[in-house]
């Protein structure tokens, strides 16, 4: 049973306009930020991993589409904005050895148990994104407690081990460091298109530990949208376990005593709004996970996986598009 629990585990670590070039020289400000108002994002992502314990190779593929909304809150006295987000719908399917599949729009006779079991409860759940006066990322919470009071509530081995998977790809700091992967995409002086930049952060994930993140940037052109000018950043980044940290899923001991990311990606920044209007990257990612079996002996499981995943984000329906 514990080998199916790291299996989950590392899969839960693993989330054509025309481009027009601007005259040589000229530069322009890319800012990330959030107008206030209604958006919807959308998240589409397809992996394809193995993991290897001793002699046995498990395979997987799976495919999911998360769609939120997040409604961007008026600045407060000293510009700080509040960004209430939650979970609209959600379709989960994952082929291999332990298959799954989730659909929050089907029939609830037709689900599986234990994926209803965590996917429900996110759906419900309000989160709350706090941005500086800067549009900053200061914290992500909601989540997190979720999956706590979830976790008194788990009664079988199967809920265990979704809410171990769930909870680790929703969690605070993953939303947390996913926008903090934006911000540093961002050049800190205008630039013109060929130029190039590097930014470097650490970020500490529960169950992972601290991680070391370089990003390679450069401006690729200014794109004509239906909603005005957008910069197109191309992103080449590494990801590197710096200090790994020993802890618990569910009552498994658990140490990922190795991962390491490749990734490339576009981005497009509104150039008005300062909202990325869409992110597609593509990921290679490998992992070493330690733990022990049932009587205390050592279990080495290692894993590879290749991602894609891109991200939408647009104005709701009928939301004032100033």
């Amino acid at each position: 049973m514990k080998v199916r629990y790291l299996t989950l585990i590392v899969a839960a670590l693993v989330f054509l306009p025309c481009a027009i070039g601007l005259a040589q020289g000229d530069k322009v400000t890319i800012k990330y930020g959030w107008e206030p108002g209604v958006y919807i994002m959308t998240q589409t992502s397809t992996s394809v991993s193995e993991q290897v314990v001793g002699k046995e190779k498990l395979k997987s593929k799976s495919t999911s589409t998360v769609v939120w909304e997040l409604n961007v809150g008026v600045p407060g006295g000293k510009g700080e904005k509040k960004i209430a987000a939650k979970v609209l719908k959600c379709r989960f399917q994952e082929e291999g050895d332990l298959p799954m599949s989730y659909d929050s729009e089907a029939a609830a006779g037709t689900q599986d148990k234990n994926a209803v079991f965590v996917y429900e409860p996110l759906l419900k759940t309000p989160v709350e994104i706090t941005m500086d006066a800067d549009d900053a990322i200061v914290e992500v919470s909601g989540l997190d407690k979720l999956w706590t009071d979830l976790g008194t509530k788990a009664a079988t081995d199967e809920q265990k081990m979704r809410l171990a998977e769930v909870s680790i790809e929703f969690g605070d700091k993953v939303v947390e460091q996913s926008i903090r992967r934006l911000e540093s995409a961002v050049p800190k002086k205008p630039v013109a298109v060929g130029d190039k930049w590097t930014a470097g952060v650490r970020s500490d994930l529960p169950v992972v530990g601290e991680i070391k993140q370089r990003y390679d940037c450069s401006l690729k052109g200014i794109e004509d949208t239906a909603n005005g000018k957008a910069a197109v950043v191309e992103m080449d980044a590494t990801y590197e376990l710096a200090k790994p940290r020993p802890g618990k899923v569910q009552g498994v001991e658990v140490t990922i005593s190795k991962l390491f990311v490749t990734e490339t990606g576009e981005l497009r920044f509104d150039l008005a709004k300062g909202i990325v209007s869409c992110d597609e990257k593509k990921l290679k990612i490998s992992s070493v996970v330690e733990a022990a079996d049932e009587k205390g002996n050592p279990i080495k499981l290692e894993s590879s996986s290749d991602n894609e995943v891109k991200v939408t984000i647009a104005p709701a329906p009928g939301a004032d598009k100033k």
